[in-house]
């Protein structure tokens, strides 16, 4: 009888080893959040939430709830959808103890959105400030910032000008750790162009930054990139023209087959949703062209020629002699890929 009953043991045992599946086992999830944690939404229109976790994991099945659905519903997948006017707040759940949480504000119609106007009119506050007089080229003109919560630092970009003939040559990228004094935290970026978007990255092996290189002189600027550069930060760093991982792009093709030739390619990037944005442009109109950036990182290397004018400032780091060059620059020719979208908008729009 007891040989009976260690069999059955065994055997209820074994089942439910099989019937536990790796699918089954809890993630290891020690933050869940929500990038914004608030929106505001007219009647009837929708908006779906991503909640971020850390570590980072797709196809994640959450348990979604709004406070309160007379203000707001949302559904299994993450879309809100305003009901009436007034607040709630909607939560996504993973397991027994992970939470995030969004406000939601629900208003009559779009025109009793907030007017980002008004708040800038009274000025700006002393902890939005970060001035030129912060920065280690004083009185220059700061491009771009970015920055990830984990480490603390502001990233940003400044076009540092030549006193003498105006030229504006180098960028300067440095960062700014929160909340402490400014420091010497930068690095210098010749004949990179003007560092007009900036994109901070954290890897495995440091921190990266994304900005557009190759910069060719055009009176006293520096512009017209046909490339832009994933570098690895390194406090003291000088690089001349473009550096690490570079990237190439002279035009792309809409959906309608129309292929655009197109010059000061800037990167912006959405790594949560992996997609690349290029802003760029054309006489007359500027570009935003999305590309799946893993498929930009899987492009292979190529060598393509970058023709560049650059040189005769007569700062001392400057070069006192005008050059103009044809230089082999290895690349991933983002020339390669079909777009997943894009749009044009007029380069200068009415404010009205």
């Amino acid at each position: 009888m007891k040989t009976i009953n260690r069999m059955v043991l065994l055997l209820a045992t074994l089942f439910a080893a099989i019937g536990c599946s790796d699918d089954d086992k809890e993630l290891v999830m020690y933050s869940l959040r929500f990038e914004p944690n608030s929106i505001t939404l007219g009647i009837g229109k929708s908006y779906r939430l991503v909640p971020i976790s850390d570590p980072f994991y797709d196809d994640v099945q959450y348990e979604w709830k709004s406070v309160d659905e007379r203000v707001a519903t949302v559904d299994q997948s993450g879309v809100v959808t305003g009901v009436s006017a007034g607040s709630t707040e909607v939560r996504a759940f993973y397991g027994d103890n992970r939470l995030a949480r969004c406000l939601v504000s629900v208003v009559e119609s779009t025109s009793s959105l907030p007017d980002p106007t008004a708040a800038l009119s009274k000025g700006l506050s002393q902890q939005m400030i970060f001035s030129s007089n912060q920065l280690p080229y004083k009185g220059t003109i700061m491009q771009c910032f970015d920055f990830y919560d984990e480490n603390g630092y502001i990233y940003y970009t400044q076009s540092v000008g030549d006193t003498k003939t105006g030229n504006r040559w180098m960028v300067a990228l440095g960062r700014q750790k929160r909340n402490e004094a400014p420091s010497d935290d930068y690095m210098k970026l010749q004949w990179f162009g003007h560092g007009t978007l900036l994109v901070a990255e954290r890897a495995d092996d440091g921190d990266y930054v994304w900005v557009n290189s190759n910069g060719t002189l055009s009176g006293t600027d520096y512009t017209n990139n046909l490339t832009f550069s994933r570098i690895r930060y390194q406090k003291g760093a000088v690089l001349s023209h473009y550096a690490g991982d570079t990237f190439y792009m002279s035009e792309y093709v809409d959906a309608a087959g129309t292929t655009w030739t197109v010059r000061d390619v800037q990167p912006s990037i959405d790594f949560v949703n992996r997609r690349l944005l290029i802003g760029c442009r054309t006489t007359d109109m500027r570009h935003n062209v999305i590309y799946d950036l893993d498929a930009v990182l899987a492009l292979g290397k190529e060598t393509v020629e970058i023709t560049r004018t650059w040189g005769g400032e007569t700062a001392a780091e400057g070069v006192t002699e005008k050059k103009t060059e044809t230089t082999s620059v290895e690349v991933r020719n983002l020339n390669r890929l079909t777009p997943l979208g894009s749009f044009r908008l007029p380069s200068y729009l009415n404010t009205g």
